[in-house]
């Protein structure tokens, strides 16, 4: 056993010098190796630095002292450099790559900003205009209806001023409940309501109306409806006045007896409106001049001068007579078939004059 032990251990003695002696070899080859490499970068940097100091010195000398260029050095050996560092390189190329790319979206940035900017301003340019063309436009409506109105105070010649107190025995309108009643008053084309009053027969409004007048010559018409949720409301009663029956500037109280409509003249109601009239005249009007009158050869033949100031025709049966006959619009008396009614066609179509304004025989002479 002992022979074989010491037989191992020469064994394992002679491997490790054999390992040394080769790592020894290749440390040996690889300095060498080293240092030919540094000695042949030495003589080319001494050449080359040769070289650049001859060119040099020749610069500063006379063209005929110059010497011959030194020969270049020879070609690096590549081969014999160490190996490129690929890792530093490949990072080079990233962090260009990024800043490229920064670039390029830091410029799409500032085209989309300067576009939205440029937008912006588009838009705030039109939004202005936009501005100025409204305003221009309210400005030229206020002034048309200024305009407007200056011309409508000019053409008005006062104001009437109504109060309605109240009304009795209200006609009934709807087959249950009681009415719902509400006046309505109407002067050329300009009309006013009060409030209605729910179920009941004698309402009470107690109410103010203004009204402006335009012509003095049309009459004043006075409306009772009643008031419906689900339907037109319906008329229950009327009746018409004129200037003249209230004068100028001073209140009148009128107890007035209102003419029912034909559907509710069965309930026998004679229904009555208490009202105040006061007419404040802020112009006078220019009234035309009266027809130069007429040879009469008596009350039948007299020339008449309508409220509208245009004279008065005489009609005959075919053209004054419709249905039962037609109503004096002055005396408020039905014109029997068969007698003279003196016509004026001015007013024609109103809702209380569709034919126009008729005056009876017997009127016509007073």
């Amino acid at each position: 056993m002992d022979y074989q032990d010491c037989y191992q251990d020469q064994q394992m003695m002679e491997f490790f010098q054999d390992q040394n002696e080769q790592m020894m070899e290749s440390f040996q080859d690889q300095n060498e190796q080293t240092m030919e490499f540094f000695q042949d970068q030495n003589e080319q940097m001494m050449g080359f630095h040769q070289h650049q100091t001859q060119q040099m010195m020749n610069a500063f000398k006379p063209q005929r002292q110059r010497q011959t260029p030194l020969r270049r050095p020879q070609q690096t050996n590549y081969a014999r450099q160490p190996q490129i560092n690929y890792q530093q390189q490949q990072m080079r190329s990233n962090k260009q790559m990024r800043d490229k790319h920064m670039a390029a979206r830091r410029d799409q940035e500032r085209r989309v900003a300067e576009k939205r900017e440029r937008e912006r301003e588009r838009r705030t340019a039109a939004q202005r205009e936009e501005e100025r063309r409204i305003a221009a436009q309210r400005e030229q409506e206020r002034r048309i209806a200024a305009q407007r109105e200056q011309e409508r105070r000019a053409r008005m010649s006062g104001i009437l001023h109504f109060v309605v107190l109240e009304a009795t025995d209200v006609p009934k309108a709807d087959f249950f409940g009681k009415s719902d009643p509400y006046v309505v008053v109407r002067c050329g084309g300009v009309q006013d309501q009060t409030t209605f009053l729910k179920k009941t027969y004698n309402p009470k409004w107690n109410q103010s109306l203004r009204l402006e007048v335009f012509d003095e010559k049309e009459p004043v018409q006075i409306a009772v409806y009643d008031h419906d949720n689900h339907s037109h409301d319906d008329l229950l009663c009327t009746q018409t006045i004129y200037f003249d029956q209230f004068g100028v500037n001073k209140s009148v109280e009128f107890d007035l007896k209102m003419k029912t409509e034909e559907q509710y003249q069965k309930q026998n109601k004679q229904t009555r409106l208490i009202f105040t009239v006061k007419y404040e005249q802020i112009r006078k009007q220019k009234t035309a001049a009266a027809p130069a009158p007429q040879p009469t050869n008596g009350p039948a033949e007299a020339m008449l001068t309508c409220i509208c100031g245009e004279a008065m025709k005489k009609l005959n049966e075919q053209n004054c007579y419709k249905g039962n006959g037609v109503w004096c619009d002055k005396c408020r008396k039905k014109i029997q078939k068969g007698a003279m009614v003196y016509h004026c066609k001015r007013l024609a179509g109103a809702k209380y004059h569709p034919d126009g304004y008729d005056i009876c025989t017997n009127c016509a002479g007073k």
